[in-house]
């Protein structure tokens, strides 16, 4: 059998399985995704075991492979379409590892520093702050974090094997002191992590990364739209999204490459309101789109409309 008849037959065989162990190397290596953390530049085949069995495990696997299926008549149709739902699995995987890397930092610091402690139901609290749960709401402690100046990045070897770290020891106390400060109560780890990640540039959901200034998403070619149905389907469903954007959202979705303090003036508010418009945006992308198959491309082609759409706007014809 081959690999698009053994997915027809409900067959996870040899045939796809060797397919997806080279698509898996070929995009990682050739889109320079790096292999598990640690473990230096070069893909294993431990790595490829590792990254094929998170694939399967995933819960969106299932219908990755009815669309193979679906739009696959051959072997050849179905490596070239294998090639874009692994790239979109990888960066997908490299997000979520940068969020987890966050959160084990703040946990970190807060185990290490005797100026916080740990309520009994694995929530943190400064030591003299109170102890019940925060009922605080995100926003307000994203603009928190986004209202300290000094935050210290040291400085790194881009040619090393480790990743950047997010701030200095320092900046990430003070980040995280903003936080439970802003709470007036205990608060997670992760949360306090989701609330300083805007302000490290920290990727923290596929809409996330396509808003950060150093992977901003091709154009998206207006012929393309008419090309085929699919990609008619694609234009509609982003122009969808984007009506559920108020205006200052959309602006700061047009401008990934700005960080909150030259977005302030651009949506006509203060660099700390600036921060939680933006968090907002990014919130209803992930609500509409993060288990919507194909939900990258249609978040790339929301980021491309708005950019469009911002092209004739002003801060001050903006609503709230």
């Amino acid at each position: 059998m081959t690999a698009i008849q053994e997915l027809r037959a409900d067959i996870i065989g040899p045939e796809f399985l060797g397919l997806l162990r080279r698509t898996f190397f070929a995009v990682a290596t050739t889109h320079n995704f790096p292999p598990p953390e640690g473990d230096g530049p070069e893909w294993r085949a431990d790595h490829l075991t590792a990254i094929v069995n998170e694939f399967f495990a995933d819960r969106q696997t299932d219908r990755r492979l009815a669309d193979l299926v679906l739009h696959c008549g051959d072997d050849r149709a179905l490596a070239a379409r294998l090639q874009g739902v692994v790239q979109h699995f990888l960066a997908d995987q490299g997000r979520r590892t940068e969020v987890g890397r966050l959160v084990r930092r703040v946990k970190r610091t807060l185990r290490a520093d005797p100026e916080f402690i740990e309520t009994s139901q694995g929530r943190w609290t400064l030591r003299t702050g109170a102890t019940e749960p925060s009922t605080v709401r995100a926003e307000a402690l994203i603009a928190a974090t986004a209202r300290e100046r000094e935050v210290v990045v040291p400085a790194w070897d881009p040619m090393s094997d480790r990743k950047p770290p997010f701030a200095d020891a320092a900046s990430i106390k003070r980040l995280i002191t903003r936080v439970l400060e802003t709470a007036g109560g205990s608060v997670r780890a992760a949360d306090i992590a989701k609330a300083m990640a805007a302000r490290l540039h920290v990727v923290s959901n596929p809409m996330i990364l396509e808003a950060d200034a150093g992977d901003r998403p091709e154009p998206v070619q207006p012929s393309a739209a008419s090309g085929t149905s699919e990609d008619v389907l694609l234009r509609m469903r982003a122009e969808e999204v984007l009506a559920l954007l108020t205006d200052r959202e959309r602006l700061c979705l047009a401008h990934p490459d700005f960080g909150v303090r030259e977005l302030g003036p651009v949506i006509g508010l203060s660099h700390s309101q600036a921060a939680a418009v933006r968090q907002r945006a990014i919130e209803t992308l992930k609500a509409e789109l993060d288990d919507e198959e194909g939900g990258q491309d249609v978040g790339e082609a929301v980021l491309d409309l708005a950019r469009i759409w911002a092209r004739d706007r002003t801060a001050g014809k903006l609503g709230t």
